[in-house]
């Protein structure tokens, strides 16, 4: 697969729930070993790629409308609260308040964990988002960090990143691949 390709090579056509829109193509990413994978909607591209992270911006209008950090996490799942103090730390140290912490589930099945919160450093409004996503079975998990320059979205409301992180599939550690053969070129 080339990157900012198709996924598989095909388009596919889908409603994005709770937000009317249609989606036209997805493309594919996936962990540095195949530990997990995602679909992005149109828009999503990649930003660039180190040995850990991977990172996604969403171009809209010619900018750069949000971005997404995502990185394995390879020991065992933290609890809410011990992610949800990590979380703060982070967010407060980019000098921005918490603005919720949230528990649920993925369309896929993964457990979710969402710290929201705002502000930015020099003065300039910034919205974070942290997540924690993870399987209930033994297995990586996936952190992943979502930024916007502005607001643009209730807090409470769909995210731009919810369209990726909705598709996000881990896999167990006996299915991952023992070296990396994800996200390059053909």
């Amino acid at each position: 697969m080339v990157d900012g390709g198709l996924a598989d090579g095909a388009p596919a056509a889908e409603p994005l729930p709770d937000q009317g829109l249609t989606v036209s193509y997805l493309t594919r990413f996936e962990g540095p070993r195949g530990e997990w994978s995602c679909e992005a909607p149109r828009g999503w591209r990649m930003l660039s790629r180190t040995s850990a992270p991977l990172s996604l911006g969403l171009v809209e209008d010619n900018r750069l409308a949000a971005e997404l950090l995502l990185r394995t996490l390879p020991g065992r799942r933290p609890s809410l609260e011990q992610f949800s103090t990590e979380a703060r730390s982070a967010i407060e140290a980019a000098s921005g308040a918490v603005a919720g912490v949230y528990e649920g589930a993925t369309p896929t099945g993964l457990i979710s964990y969402a710290v929201r919160g705002r502000g930015g450093q020099s003065g300039e409004p910034a919205v974070w988002r942290r997540y924690l996503l993870a399987p209930a079975e033994p297995g990586p998990a996936v952190s992943a960090v979502a930024t916007a320059p502005t607001p643009t979205r209730a807090d409470d409301g769909a995210t731009p990143e919810q369209a990726v992180l909705d598709r996000l599939v881990i896999r167990p550690w006996s299915k991952i691949a023992a070296t990396p053969t994800n996200n390059r070129r053909e």
